[in-house]
């Protein structure tokens, strides 16, 4: 794959560099998605809100839910599915990216090894609106169940493995899950919660103790077969609309 850069001119337009190098990475993935869209058996997402397809529908007692209107005014038929989006969200997208026609269905909404043992499973999506990289974000009490946090998620996961294996053995489960793409997309509320909390961790340690919480739930899914992984950075908080709420400029 050839990439052409625009060049420096003393007189003429000038491309600043951060802006040559977001033009490469994004020609480069554009070259990733194309030679491994034949490639990917399965997808498994795993998240926030960002990502979340329907999973906290499931949570009786969860006050974080998007199946409501407007939510999925602009998604087929105009249903509101449990995304935190107009129509199809960033899982979504993605998954249409390795030519699946949206993100894979919500854990708890599939009846897994059925779905193993007659060959048509896909991936699941695990992402749960409000969760975080910490057991505590999200949560309301520790009596309601508020959200599938991420560690929560990875045993989902876990139980997925574990079926894989049965009905396809440890040679045939490797291969499909070093394949499959794991897709993550979370810590926005981690940052959010930290920051509204009436005594915040200052940053210079809280950011690095979400990093060695990052790095332990990226070890438990390579432990487990996972080989693939896109993973999407935390956001400008500032641009999320719950936080225009209270700065609308």
């Amino acid at each position: 794959m050839k990439v052409i850069l625009p060049k420096y001119r003393e007189n003429g337009p000038r491309f600043p560099m951060e802006k040559r190098f977001v033009f490469v990475v994004f020609l480069l993935a554009i070259g990733v998605f194309q030679s491994v869209n034949a490639e990917v058996p399965a997808i498994f997402v795993l998240g926030d809100s960002t990502s979340d397809v329907g999973t906290n529908n499931y949570l009786p007692q969860s006050t974080i839910k998007a199946n409501f209107p407007h939510h999925g005014v602009d998604f087929p038929f105009a249903i509101p599915t449990g995304r935190f989006s107009n129509g199809f969200n960033t899982a979504d997208y993605l998954a249409k990216l390795f030519g699946f026609k949206k993100s894979p269905p919500p854990f708890f909404s599939q009846n897994v090894k059925f779905s193993i043992k007659i060959r048509k499973f896909r991936g699941i999506n695990f992402s749960s609106a409000g969760s975080g990289l910490l057991g505590s974000t999200g949560q309301t009490t520790p009596l309601q169940k508020n959200v599938v946090t991420m560690g929560e998620q990875l045993l989902q996961f876990s139980t997925v493995h574990n079926d894989l294996l049965a009905f396809k053995g440890p040679l045939e489960t490797e291969k499909f899950l070093s394949k499959s793409l794991f897709f993550i997309s979370i810590g926005s509320n981690d940052i959010m919660n930290n920051y509204y909390s009436s005594n915040p961790i200052p940053k210079e340690y809280f950011i690095p103790k979400l990093g060695l919480v990052y790095e332990k739930h990226l070890r438990n899914l390579i432990s487990l077969g996972a080989r693939k992984f896109g993973i999407v950075s935390v956001p400008a908080l500032g641009c999320c609309p719950s936080q225009r709420i209270y700065q609308a400029n």
